[in-house]
């Protein structure tokens, strides 16, 4: 009878499943990080279909001296390169990038000095300057911090789905070319964008990108 029950315990010592060690916990990161992850062109791609600048010609989308041989689906790509481009120079890729003007007085929506912000620079007051600026809400944001990533205008659908829209605006209302020197076209609201400005490094990052337009 003794050598049953050792037999059994021995059996059930058997059968318990071994120790592991507990899996470490996964470090918890930013809702947003600097740099340019396929989900911003997949973005862009989305919502510029809600323009009419692809169905521009060449002369007006002069960025690009390929626009005309382009399919609908590079063209879209295109535009993706184009604001990646602009965004290096605008907030080197960094989604809380902010910086106080000094020469464009208060906002409207905000009250205090006119801010640019987020991965293209918007500001607060393009979400009432601009019907199709969905998104930027003052009234979620103000009691953040300045420089908090959960802030409404931070976000890149935010940036982008409005930018497409001034861009569209512009290039709809004013029969101009998307590149100028001076204010013309989306160098209206961008500077980067001049030809006399940061426009000659842009294309040279477009170019890095893997763009098609100069090829």
């Amino acid at each position: 009878f003794m050598k049953l029950i050792i037999l059994l315990i021995a059996l059930v010592g058997c059968t318990q499943a071994p120790t592991t060690e507990a899996p470490k916990p996964i470090e918890s990161k930013p809702a947003l990080a600097a740099g340019w992850p396929k989900e911003y062109n997949e973005i862009i791609a989305i919502e510029v279909h809600k323009t009419e600048l692809l169905s521009m010609n060449a002369k007006r989308m002069n960025f690009c001296p390929k626009w005309d041989a382009l399919a609908t689906t590079q063209k879209a790509k295109e535009i993706a390169h184009l604001f990646h481009g602009v965004a290096v120079f605008e907030s080197a890729l960094k989604p809380n990038s902010r910086m106080t003007e000094t020469t464009m007085g208060i906002d409207p929506i905000t009250k205090r000095q006119v801010a640019s912000e987020g991965l293209l620079q918007l500001s607060y007051q393009d979400g009432q300057n601009y019907s199709g600026c969905k998104g930027i809400d003052w009234s979620k944001d103000k009691d953040l911090a300045v420089d908090d990533l959960k802030r409404t205008i931070f976000q890149p659908e935010v940036q982008f789905s409005c930018a497409l829209y001034i861009t569209n605006r512009i290039m709809t209302k004013r029969d101009e070319p998307m590149l100028g020197v001076g204010k013309i076209g989306a160098g209206r609201y961008w500077l980067v964008l001049r030809e006399d400005k940061k426009w000659p490094q842009i294309k040279s990052k477009m170019k890095e990108y893997g763009s098609e337009c100069f090829l």
